[in-house]
């Protein structure tokens, strides 16, 4: 990017005409080159064409033409061209060259911003259908005659019917005898960003300003409410007036404010708000913010309240504002319009930073960072040089998103006016009646006034990160930035809620300022009540605490309008992970004012302690870490309003989608009650020992870390193994539980006897089988133990076999030297298998699988007909290569990534889950082809990397998601509007793949893109085959797609709901509605394994806990009946029907016909199978045998088979 000083704009504007004509001959003659090149390759491809058919011409003419035409070309090229010759370009169109050669990084990157400035810039058919309804809108209003004259407080009359769109707190004056009469306005303008062409399409309003009648409104009339109640009965009999004409007229409210009414009309391709003005009726010098103008026994004489004889009258700065802007709104427009009409990249970067806004909901409401405002920033970077007319709408928006992220307008304000035109009040002042300060160019108006605090801080986040994804220079910074809605629930970690109307008697009580101050609206009392001491409270725990803007509400003309005080307040935290949830809150000992006011803030819970490095400070200990933050602020708001019970009204949203959906695991703990003491006649007496048993919670990340350790401790055992002939050079884990995503997995657990089963599970003692009574039939499984997967590499030689089969009889071979040597040397129960080793330590069972490096280069090799060896990929190759290379290699990444990212494993753990639900997880045990037909659904891994995915790219959000809700939330957004056809997912891991990699990645999809899978993922081990995702079929996708826009809708509704049960409401997301499927075949509970994973679950999976012992039972591992019968019917019926269950304990499996199965086939040996004749030579599939056969298979595991279609 380039700026240009003022020196240096002065400098080149001197001698702008000489050099710009140098550099225009310059382009010229290298256009003038390029031209006679492509002359002559043009003259030489024809003169190739005609010699070819010279050749079949017996006559050869033509041939002597084309000559001659070259010769009669090249003379006329040798001529010299004269100056008026050359066409010179514009120094418009050298600086539109030089610009964009310098601004953008992509030449893509700059059709996207030319683009989306199209799209949402008005065409000239709105822009004229505007202009001619405002003109017919004039001369109406022009043409109305003024009504007859009413009593103010019979303003009813006037209206007919229209009730006064007004607080109902807000009414005239009973012994009020003022008459009044509605007149035509005396001017009338149109205002806003349609005036400066600077309008969005679909966002911006046609802003109409009434400029009220002197005669309209008394000398006094800004005191006590009177304006805003005589401005509301001109808009109302207004509105009774164009509902008459026709037009479909509402009320809304001018930003969010209840006093402020304005009529919006709806036409056909754009709506119209009209507001009013009054800049020639009052001064503005009256609205000074120290100044008082609503009397505080005027406001408070229904609730018998009236202000001391000896005690001043308070300022009313809000007050006063929202008269001010009525007279200062033409004169504002004036002048930051002016400076904005003056340059198209004004108004461009304008239009692009209102979209910005938009997305991101910070333009709207009460207090919001409106797009007036934003040119108003505009304006003053050009005032004070910082952008120039001679930037692009690109440079223009970059160097707004700098300046405003750096420029902290809560404690430095800034103005418009003049050096030596300065403000009546100093910036000081200024803050010390609003918390963001912003002055017009008369210095008497802050655009800012109505917002908090809590908001700038907001949006100078989002411009933050605005700079940083800019500064990538990334194609999908524009998708982004512009056009991706970010909602709020969606932006922020935790979501603290705040009724209104449970509230308002707490902030009553020595809160009269605020609400004289207000009039009452209290929105804005609850942020400046409640956000200062959310913001003590929290401290370094949270990142950023905002307060959500609430849209203007509309209503129709003949309601009353809405209760602004019936509102839901809701304040957003981003956190900070690492303190977040830390068990104690100290204070700093050295300042005396943060101590007084910590232990003022604390109460009775802040004791002063002594640590064990010295050190002495008053510290606040709590002692859950569930929900922590919630109980902080519950605490200190119960202290501070001095409350029994918990505060009325209040809703927190952290984690409620883990604590309904993920259960832990219950471990049985053998405990031993303490020795009891009695004393008998004076001689001690031992009391009798006692066992008892307490079910103790297993989180599911503690499982996972144990597991992890473990690994790590078998790792080094098994390269400390003596007496292998080769070296062991690398121990890789593939399973979930090691990348902490497991959705359940398998405790360190004490192994039982196979008793409690029947008495015909066997068990393994130390390597032999014991086989337990077989009369018992099986009435329950065992909860699924599963093993944790573990690829061994040994070191490299060359006695290895080049024959597949000979290498299998090897790796057998190691695998039984080694698991001797495990139990010899480390006293380790092993049990031994032709492909694996199974090892069981500490409490959790390992498969350890043997790889031999040569062994996938074999299997790749084919002899070819001619006798060539070839190198192609099979089937067994790719199954070996994605067990041994990729998927350790995956593990090894996404478990740095989960320590980098805490909230990563939950995330995932939800978001398998969720597919599961909707069955469209594939099984974790057996993910890969089953027989013929593979499973085509999601694979863990999948999911996994496009949870990744939200985590390292998390633009457009302001961080990434620091807790599984909010992370499993985005990962719907990301499934519902993703466009799988254009989008690859690029997992730059580590920064492993260059710039020049990430291009060429780039350049492939797009050139191969109809032979990759239609989701395509990218990891720096996995560039080009996608191999977690190529064997998705397209419908899933579709499909779920679907199902996320829907749970999506479901879980956003529920927090923004008061009265919907949020724990009904996700149990509704993770069910799924079974009546679409043909079949359903009900399983038994208890031959169900997972049947405790189930969402419907009563209790959680029990585990006795891990005790060391000498005499270890290995169970029996991947035990899962469920998944058998699945796999049989799939390798049975594939070819007819599609089946589908939940991994995570569903109950039922679901089976949806193919339709092409269904078609007539000829008849056919090889075609009879689950056939029955059709009309003596074709066959088609039957139906009856079908279900008959899925009954057969399921003898003993299927309930019942339930026929919908």
């Amino acid at each position: 990017m380039v700026f240009v000083d003022s020196d240096m704009e002065d400098d080149s504007q001197s001698g702008s005409e000489e050099d710009m004509s140098n550099q225009s001959d310059d382009l010229e003659e290298e256009d003038d080159d390029d031209d006679d090149q492509s002359v002559s390759e043009v003259v030489e491809v024809s003169d190739d064409e005609v010699k070819l058919d010279s050749d079949e011409n017996e006559d050869g003419n033509m041939e002597n033409e084309v000559e001659e035409s070259r010769k009669d070309k090249k003379k006329k090229r040798k001529r010299p061209m004269n100056k008026k010759d050359k066409k010179k370009i514009s120094s418009e169109e050298a600086k539109d060259l030089r610009d964009k050669e310098h601004t953008y990084s992509s030449n893509l990157y700059r059709v996207q911003i030319e683009e989306l400035l199209k799209e949402i810039s008005l065409t000239d058919k709105i822009q004229k259908e505007a202009q001619k309804w405002f003109i017919d809108f004039r001369n109406y209003l022009l043409s109305c005659k003024p009504s007859k004259p009413h009593a103010i407080t019979d303003f009813e009359v006037l209206l007919k019917g229209i009730p006064l769109p007004l607080p109902a707190d807000i009414t005239v004056l009973e012994d009020s005898n003022e008459k009044i009469t509605w007149v035509q306005p005396s001017e009338i303008v149109m205002i806003g960003s349609w005036q400066i062409q600077a309008a969005v399409n679909k966002i911006s309003c046609v802003d109409i300003a009434l400029e009220l009648p002197m005669e309209f409104y008394r000398k006094k009339d800004f005191l006590n409410h009177r304006y805003h109640i005589k401005r509301a009965i001109y808009l109302a009999y207004l509105a009774r007036l164009l509902s008459e004409r026709g037009d479909v007229v509402q009320f809304t409210l001018q930003q969010g404010n209840p006093t402020k009414p304005a009529l919006l009309i709806t036409c056909s391709h754009f709506k119209v708000k009209i507001i009013t003005s009054v800049s020639k009726l009052f001064k503005a010098s009256r609205f000074s913010p120290t100044i008082n103008n609503l009397r505080f026994n005027h406001y408070f004489q229904h609730q018998q309240k009236a202000l001391p004889d000896n005690e001043p009258e308070v300022a009313t700065p809000n007050y006063n504002f929202s008269i001010l802007t009525d007279v200062l709104i033409l004169d504002s427009q004036t002048s930051v319009h002016s400076v904005l009409r003056s340059c198209e990249s004004y108004t461009n970067a304008t239009k692009l930073i209102k979209v910005w806004l938009h997305q991101r909901g910070i333009d709207k409401g009460y207090g919001g960072f409106t797009g007036f405002i934003a040119s108003a920033f505009i304006v003053y970077l050009s005032l004070t040089e910082k952008i120039d007319r001679l930037m692009t709408s690109y440079d223009v928006l970059r160097t707004f998103f700098s300046n405003l992220a750096h420029l902290d307008l809560t404690s430095n304000g800034i103005g418009l006016f003049c050096a030596n035109n300065p403000s009546d009040i100093s910036i000081a002042d200024w803050h010390l009646q609003f918390d963001v300060v912003f002055l017009d160019s008369s210095g008497k108006l802050n655009y800012t006034a109505d917002m908090s605090e809590f908001t700038f801080k907001r949006v100078q986040r989002e411009a933050q990160r605005a700079v940083e994804i800019l500064g990538r220079n990334k194609i999908e910074g524009v998708q982004a930035l512009f056009l991706t809605p970010v909602l709020f629930i969606r932006n922020f970690d935790h979501i603290l809620q705040l009724k209104s109307c449970d509230i308002q008697t707490l902030l009553k009580d020595g809160k009269e300022q605020l609400f004289l101050n207000h009039s009452g609206f209290q929105y804005p009392i609850i942020i400046s009540v409640f956000g200062p001491i959310i913001e003590q409270c929290l401290g370094a725990r949270v990142q950023l605490v905002d307060n959500e803007l609430i849209p203007d509400p509309v209503w129709s003309i003949f309601s009353k309008p809405p209760n602004a005080n019936n509102n839901v307040v809701r304040f957003g935290f981003v956190i900070n992970r690492d303190t977040a949830y830390k068990l104690i809150e100290k204070c700093d000992a050295e300042n005396s004012f943060r101590v007084k006011s910590f232990k003022d803030l604390w109460g009775d819970k802040s004791h002063l302690r002594r640590f064990k490095d010295g050190t002495m400070c008053e510290t606040v200990v709590f002692e859950d870490k569930h929900q922590l933050l919630y109980q902080m602020l519950s605490y200190i708001f119960q202290a501070q309003f001095d409350l029994k019970s918990e505060m009325p009204g209040l809703s927190y949203f952290d984690c409620q989608v883990e604590n309904v959906v993920e259960k832990d695991f219950n471990v049985t703990k053998k405990l031993t009650k303490p020795k009891q003491v009695t004393y008998v006649k004076g001689k001690r007496k031992k009391s009798s020992v006692t066992d008892f048993q307490q079910l103790v919670p297993r989180q599911l990340d503690t499982i996972c870390s144990d597991a992890s350790l473990v690994f790590d401790d078998l790792s080094k055992v098994l390269r400390s193994l003596e007496g292998l002939p080769l070296e062991v050079s690398s121990v890789q884990g593939t399973s979930s539980i090691l990348r902490f995503t497991s959705v359940h997995p398998t405790p360190a657990q004490h192994f039982q006897s196979s008793k409690c089963w029947g008495g015909i599970i066997p068990t393994r003692v130390n390597g032999k089988i014991m086989t337990l009574n077989k009369e018992h039939a099986l009435s329950k499984v065992p909860k699924v133990v599963e093993p944790i997967s573990v690829v061994l590499h040994l070191e490299t030689s060359g006695k290895w076999p080049d024959d597949v089969e000979a290498v299998d009889r090897l790796k057998c071979a190691f695998l039984t030297r080694i698991g001797k040597l495990l139990t010899d040397q480390f006293g380790l129960t092993v049990q031994i298998y032709p492909r694996c080793l199974d090892v069981e330590k500490d409490g959790f069972i390992f498969r350890i699988k043997l790889t031999h490096y040569r062994e996938l280069i074999m299997l790749k090799q084919r002899l070819g007909v001619d006798g060539v060896l070839k190198v192609r990929d099979s089937a067994e190759s790719m199954r070996l290569e994605k067990e041994t290379l990729l998927l350790p290699q995956l593990t090894t990444t996404l478990h740095s990534f989960c320590r980098q990212f805490e909230a990563f494993g939950k995330t995932v753990r939800l978001a398998k889950r969720w597919i599961a639900s909707q069955l469209l997880l594939a099984s974790p045990l057996k993910y890969g082809s089953i027989g013929d037909h593979p499973d085509c659904r999601f694979t863990e891994e999948c999911v996994e990397l496009l949870v990744a995915h939200i985590f390292m790219s998390f633009s457009p959000y302001l961080s990434h998601p620091n807790e599984a809700q909010v992370g499993f939330l985005r990962f719907l957004s990301l499934l519902s509007s993703c466009d799988w056809k254009s989008t690859p997912f690029v997992l730059n891991f580590h920064d492993k793949l260059s710039k020049e990699e990430l291009s060429a990645i780039e350049l492939d999809f797009v050139r191969r893109r109809s032979q990759l899978p239609l989701l395509f993922i990218v990891t720096p081990e996995d560039t080009c085959t996608s191999v977690w995702t190529k064997h998705l079929a397209p419908v899933f996708l579709y499909r779920i797609q679907l199902l996320a826009t829907e749970a999506l809708s479901i879980l956003e509704t529920c927090w923004k709901s008061d009265t919907l049960d949020y724990m009904t409401q996700i149990k509704k997301v993770f069910r799924t509605d079974t009546q679409e499927f043909d079949i359903l075949i009900h399983l038994k509970k208890s031959m169900n394994p997972h049947s405790c994973d189930n969402i419907d679950a009563k209790n959680a999976a029990q585990f006795h806990e891990y005790v060391k012992s000498a005499k270890v039972s290995l169970p029996i591992i991947d035990f899962d009946p469920v998944q058998t019968y699945l796999s049989e019917l799939r390798r049975s019926f594939g070819h007819v029907a599609l089946f589908l269950h939940n991994t995570f304990g569903g109950s039922v499996i679901a089976v949806v016909w193919k339709p092409e199965s269904f078609k007539e086939q000829d008849f056919a040996v090889s075609t009879i199978n689950a056939k029955r004749i059709f009309e003596e030579t074709s066959v088609v599939p039957d139906v009856d045998e079908i279900i008959e056969s899925f009954e057969i298979l399921g003898q003993g595991l299927v309930e019942n088979i339930e026929r919908l279609s």
